[in-house]
């Protein structure tokens, strides 16, 4: 099997918001409040239960106002929906790794199978995440998996 040594992700949560400017009057600009409030709600769905935690729990692990968090994702479906694509193109970057290195049938097989693998003990409280919110059965990872799929059959990694 493939091994990764700089692996994406480097199990490391999350979205790097740094150096951005803030708007006039001291807060950030609405992309990076919004992936504060993604970060956020990812590290506290990860420690609660998904299904029980709400808007309000967001907002105060956010350190901001649930008018905001309902501003950016509508309720609270919406945004557990946001950050299940985060974490599934995150699980898509691990897996990309791999398959864009195999050369073979074999490597694609198993570079799929490590990426994805990896993913899982990297970022285990992601894939918890995923998983307990129903996230499997998210549209987009089905795309990726019938891409995964592709790629393993016909060589293609994109």
């Amino acid at each position: 099997a493939c091994h990764h040594p700089l692996a994406p992700g480097e199990g490391q949560p999350h979205v790097a918001v740094t150096g951005a400017a803030p708007e006039p009057g001291g807060s950030p600009p609405p992309d990076v409040r919004r992936a504060l409030i993604l970060d956020a709600a990812e590290l506290l769905l990860a420690e609660q239960d998904p299904v029980t935690t709400s808007l309000e729990d967001v907002a105060r692990a956010a350190g901001t106002s649930r008018p905001l968090v309902h501003a950016y994702f509508g309720d609270r479906r919406g945004l557990i929906d946001a950050i299940q694509i985060r974490v599934i193109r995150r699980l898509d970057d691990w897996v990309a790794h791999g398959l864009q290195r195999a050369t073979t049938p074999r490597g694609r097989v198993a570079a799929l199978v490590d990426g994805v693998f990896s993913f899982v003990e990297q970022e285990g409280e992601a894939w918890r995440l995923l998983t307990s919110s129903g996230g499997l059965d998210h549209p987009l990872l089905h795309r990726l998996r019938h891409r995964w799929a592709e790629a393993v059959a016909g060589g293609d990694p994109a």
